[in-house]
């Protein structure tokens, strides 16, 4: 008879990969916040390791409504994204203004992200996972895949998927961010506009906190599935 342990069957989830070490970092974002949210510990992770390190907002979270959207706010959200990067260390920040709520792909929008991809000469992009309940957080994991798609084998990234608005059902990658998680916090803070109305603070730490006990048996953890053509 085979007799399994409550540790040995938690173990054996266990066997997840560290991020690799690299030198050039491109995090794709639907929004301002969603950056921090997912992969607020491993962009500081990189930073401390010594990559360059890119945030490429889609669109600028500026919608009012599903019909209209609003300049002071994209403005505004703008500069709280600077200084929530700034706070993990980045200030190298791409703004596409696409239309908030309303992301569509495109040849021309596809060919910027693939030209963008290529000069930064990225080693890993993340991208939100296909799965995440927002229509454009659906829409941007398709748009990198499809510019992914048209590089040449050598140009082509590590891709990882990382969660905001849906928890991963199949995780490759875990990055302990135990003493991080306060940088996380606080960058997130920066964006008071959306913390206002719901409390993604605690949201994310609840979230990160579960990841770090269940998934790298560490305080904190962020998770992400490598995404493969």
């Amino acid at each position: 008879m085979l007799l399994l342990t409550v540790s040995s069957i938690l173990n054996a989830g266990h066997k997840r990969k560290p991020l690799p070490s690299v030198d050039a970092v491109l995090i794709v974002a639907p929004h301002p916040d969603d950056d921090i949210i997912g992969c607020g510990g491993a962009i500081m992770h990189h930073t401390q390791d010594g990559a360059h390190v890119t945030h490429l907002y889609m669109t600028s979270g500026d919608a009012v409504s599903r019909n209209k959207r609003s300049l002071p706010l994209a403005h505004k959200r703008e500069k709280e994204a600077k200084r929530g990067a700034k706070r993990l260390g980045v200030d190298d920040l791409i703004f596409l203004r696409e239309p908030d709520s309303a992301l569509r792909s495109s040849k021309k929008l596809v060919r910027k992200v693939a030209h963008l991809i290529k000069e930064l000469q990225t080693n890993i992009v993340y991208i939100p996972h296909a799965h995440d309940d927002h229509a454009d957080h659906k829409e941007t994991h398709k748009i990198v895949l499809q510019a992914i798609k048209s590089l040449k084998a050598q140009e082509k990234p590590l891709v990882l998927a990382y969660e905001v608005w849906t928890p991963l059902r199949e995780v490759t990658h875990c990055v302990d961010i135990s003493t991080s998680i306060k940088h996380k916090l606080n960058a997130l803070a920066e964006h008071k506009s959306q913390i206002a109305d719901i409390n993604y603070i605690e949201a994310v730490k609840a979230l990160n906190r579960y990841r770090g006990i269940l998934e790298s048996r560490t305080d904190y953890a962020e998770c992400f599935k490598h995404i493969k053509e």
